[in-house]
């Protein structure tokens, strides 16, 4: 079976789709040395982004989606991958330490902060809250890494957003 590159990428944002996303990383943890630098994995959630669809509508939205996901792949390394999800975006990053990973979603997070995303109704500044996760541990798996993410993106979201958290 031929795999369409529609399967592997999101219309909007052009971005990995999560499922192909969830293969990357697991990928990656499988390559991962248990002595060597960890897999990262960074959870971005555009703040108050429900908000802006209530007030600006659909159209304001999905560019604030697209912005973003231009903003965090230009943040990105060659070989990490930045793909969608449900409940935001996801970046795959191997072989980081964690020490590195914190710089580098700073560094994501940052950069959505100072560069306004472009809409119809004019430039709109947005912030995101980051959750960080770090494994080497292929048989823990990718959902427990991508799990521990999500719940660092969502301490930072409880903390009032517009700030990054690693996983403990």
């Amino acid at each position: 079976m031929k795999v369409r590159d529609s399967d592997n990428r999101d219309p909007l944002t052009g971005a990995a789709t999560e499922a192909a996303l969830i293969r990357y990383a697991a990928a990656a943890l499988e390559l991962a040395s248990p002595h060597g630098p960890p897999v990262c994995f960074i959870q971005v959630d555009v703040d108050g982004l429900a908000g802006v669809h209530q007030a600006s509508g659909a159209a304001v939205c999905d560019a604030v989606l697209l912005g973003v996901a231009d903003c965090l792949h230009e943040g990105i390394r060659g070989h990490d991958l930045l793909g969608r999800s449900a409940d935001g975006f996801g970046v795959c990053m191997p072989e980081l330490t964690p020490a590195q990973a914190r710089a580098a979603a700073e560094r994501l997070r940052h950069r959505i902060l100072v560069n306004p995303v472009a809409t119809g109704r004019g430039g709109l500044h947005v912030t995101c809250s980051i959750g960080v996760a770090l494994s080497t541990d292929a048989e823990a798996g990718v959902e427990y890494l991508i799990g521990r993410a999500r719940e660092a993106r969502h301490a930072a979201q409880c903390e009032g957003g517009d700030r990054v958290i690693a996983a403990a």
